[in-house]
Formats: C-alpha cells, structure tokens, sequence
C-alpha cells in the first residue's frame, strides 16, 4: 500500500496486481491510488485466481506504464503440491515472467537477524531457479538499535549475493484495527502512515530504477519443480565463492 501511494504520488501510472484469488490483500492500495478491481487484477494460480499470468500482464500493460505484482504467500508456498494445476507458486510464475523481483522479509518475529538469514536463503533459492531477484526489503522492523553499523553489514551481506537492501521499514501502529485488516482499516489513516513510511524508509529511485519491462518465457513449471526438489535434496547447499546451488 505505502509503496503504491508513494509510486502513485511521483506521478506513475501505476497499475496493482495479485497473485492468487485474495484480491482483499491490494484493496487498500488501489483504493489508494484512485483505481478499480478489474478482471485481469488477480492473477490465476493453481486453483484460485482469475486470469492466466500472461494475459492479465499483456492487459493491465495497456492501462499502466508501471506495474507492482503482489505475491501469494511465500514464494515457494505450494511447491510441493502436485494434486492442483500449474503454476502452483508465486515463484513458478516470476519464473514465467522474467521479471525483476523484491523479496519483503518481515523481521517482526525472527527480528532484523533472523530476517536478514532468511532473506539471503530465499535469495538464493529464488536465483537458483533461474529468478531475476533484484532487490530486498526488511519490513515490520523494530528500528530501537538498528544503527547505521548494523545496516551497513546487513547491506554488505545482500550485495554479496547480488541483491540491493531498498529500505528497512518500521511497523506501521494503528488504533482500533479489525480483524480482517484489509477489510476493516481505516484506510485514509492507514495510508497516510503508509506513504511516509516508505518515503522515509524505502529508497524509490532504486526500485523504479530496477524496474524492467517483463521477459515471458515458455517455461517448463515441471522442470522448475524438479529443479526446486533436487535443491531440497541437496539440503539447499550453495558454492560458497559463487553463491550457486549443488545441483545434482
């Protein structure tokens, strides 16, 4: 929501996607960004959904100069479930796209340590699978003693594998919040904290920066399965001095 207010407000023509049927997840954003629900917003996915990925990215391209793609769960959510239809996962279809991708990476739970680790472990794996990860953004963080040593080694351990570290962004505190959170916020309050959020938090000139018009691709989501499967088979191990997986 804060990174569609933020985009909308330097003046893109900014359209919002999702992966999967729960449209709920991006209603705050187009209600921010002044723009409807339509049949391409939600992205088929295994069994939820509304439009294959490559015609509803084919047809929001010409309404949106600029697109942001929100993913179903985590990227590798459903991976292993072979009685649905494929794509199964977020990753199968950036995979599809050729996409440039962010990884969010809440540090609510695991804290700015934790996050950091699985942050680099997704990286890895998404890469691995021929994703074109471009970028990484710590979010829900508790900001008390992240000092500028802590960032500059966080930063240094993303540029190791590639990935630009965009923001560390604080967790937003609302009053009176509902139990449906995408129903139920109060979005004009909501938005508000959002968009300063992420102007203060998150850098916008390298995420536009990074952006890049799509690179669909035939891909083979059987292979790419195999390939995800031969990575847990191997325990996930990497080269150390290249960063690429022991694939069998």
């Amino acid at each position: 929501t804060g990174v569609a207010g933020a985009l909308k407000k330097r003046g893109l023509n900014l359209g919002i996607l999702k992966i999967g049927g729960d449209i709920r997840d991006i209603v705050p954003a187009l209600y921010l960004i002044k723009e409807p629900i339509k049949p391409y917003s939600s992205l088929h996915l295994a069994n939820s959904g509304w439009t294959p990925i490559f015609d509803a990215v084919n047809n929001a391209s010409k309404d949106y100069d600029f697109l942001v793609i929100e993913g179903a769960m985590g990227p590798f959510t459903g991976f292993l479930n072979e009685t649905v239809k494929r794509p199964a996962t977020t990753a199968e279809i950036a995979v599809a796209l050729g996409v440039p991708t962010v990884v969010v990476v809440a540090c609510d739970k695991a804290g700015v340590e934790g996050a950091t680790v699985i942050g680099l472990s997704y990286v890895n794996l998404l890469k691995a699978l021929g994703i074109k990860v471009v970028g990484i953004i710590l979010n829900k963080v508790h900001t008390s003693y992240f000092t500028p040593e802590i960032k500059k080694s966080v930063e240094s351990a993303f540029n190791k594998v590639g990935v630009e570290l965009l923001g560390v962004i604080p967790k937003i505190q609302l009053e009176g919040r509902g139990a449906i959170p995408e129903i139920e916020i109060k979005y004009e309050e909501f938005g508000a904290q959002a968009i300063k959020n992420i102007e203060e938090s998150l850098d916008l000139d390298a995420l536009t920066r990074l952006a890049a018009p799509l690179v669909p691709s035939s891909v083979s989501y059987e292979t790419v399965l195999k390939k995800f499967k031969q990575l847990l088979d191997n325990g996930c191990a990497f080269d150390k001095t290249t960063g690429d997986a022991n694939l069998k």
